[in-house]
């Protein structure tokens, strides 16, 4: 599925030529949905347990709306049509955080975009600006990026426009570090889903904002609900499966009666323990497991009635 660049400027004006196919799939979306949610849900759940199955929710609705076909594109079914305008709301607002967190992954090399309102609540940073993007991010070389997510089933005109322009051109300054990019991401709902990046050009503005955040906050907030799931075993060695690896169930859909699974290197989370940042790794897809390049795993799979005991009975002990 291609993705369109726009006004990138120097090192990234490549971007504006280069073609950017991204075959999307399932795995991949659902990975997305829950990486995406689950650390600003974590703070407004009871429990890391109803954050990750809040975020499984979110899978399901995407899913009874959302169609991909044999060439990795997204399609929006007539049936969306017949939706309450206030659902179609929701569903276009997750679906556009979705999209741009695949995006950044996929083309400006961000596997850790975090929530910036969220985040700044977590560190404890306030400011007055109410126009904040929806996320900002580190790269692979760790360099910050800014990124604004929206979805229209109706082309935006030029004041739609200004407004994105003027929430990510808001953060000045990460750190004392310019951001190498201040981009929105438009997700167009058509029967034929398109998307278009686009970095403007940066506004001159009077007051400079300085948001006093560090890569290794970010990345501790972005792997915080996984040092949750898995604290028992972090202080178990024994805990780990020969590859290093963890596992833990989050959730099941009861219609489908099929269970999702969280895994994650063992190694990654001890990282962010320590305040080291974590490096991205190549994205490996395998049936209905996605491992994304953040090193976190997300997998589908049928679930028994020994698997449904279970799980009902771990998430009555951890509510």
């Amino acid at each position: 599925m291609r993705v369109t660049c726009k006004e990138f400027k120097t090192p990234y004006a490549h971007l504006n030529t280069d073609i950017h196919d991204i075959q999307f799939s399932w795995p991949q979306l659902r990975h997305a949905v829950v990486t995406m949610g689950s650390p600003s849900l974590r703070a407004a759940m009871p429990s890391t347990q109803h954050a990750f199955a809040f975020a499984l929710h979110k899978i399901f609705a995407l899913e009874s709306v959302i169609e991909i076909d044999d060439q990795g594109t997204l399609q929006l079914p007539s049936r969306y049509d017949d939706l309450d305008q206030s659902e179609k709301g929701v569903l276009s607002y997750w679906l556009g955080m979705c999209i741009t967190k695949v995006v950044a992954a996929e083309i400006l090399d961000v596997p850790w975009p975090v929530h910036l309102r969220h985040l700044m609540k977590a560190i404890r940073v306030y400011m007055r600006d109410k126009k904040f993007p929806d996320y900002v991010g580190i790269d692979a070389k760790d360099k910050w990026h800014v990124i604004e997510a929206k979805c229209f089933q109706t082309e935006p005109g030029r004041l739609h426009r200004r407004r994105w322009e003027d929430q990510v051109d808001s953060v000045d300054f990460i750190s004392d570090q310019l951001p190498d990019t201040r981009s929105y991401c438009l997700t167009r709902l058509k029967p034929r889903i398109s998307i278009e990046l686009t970095d403007p050009e940066d506004e001159i503005r009077k007051r400079k904002i300085n948001l006093p955040i560090k890569p290794e906050q970010s990345q501790r907030f972005y792997y915080q609900p996984y040092l949750d799931l898995f604290s028992d075993e972090l202080q178990h060695e024994n805990k780990t499966d020969d590859n290093g690896m963890l596992y833990k169930s989050i959730g099941f859909d009861s219609l489908n009666r099929t269970k999702y699974s969280i895994s994650i290197e063992r190694s990654i989370l001890e990282k962010v323990i320590r305040n080291e940042l974590v490096k991205k790794i190549e994205p490996i897809s395998v049936d209905d497991w996605y491992l994304g390049s953040d090193g976190i795993g997300l997998k589908k799979e049928e679930a028994t009635e020994a698997d449904c005991i279970e799980y009902n009975r771990h998430h009555r002990k951890r509510s």
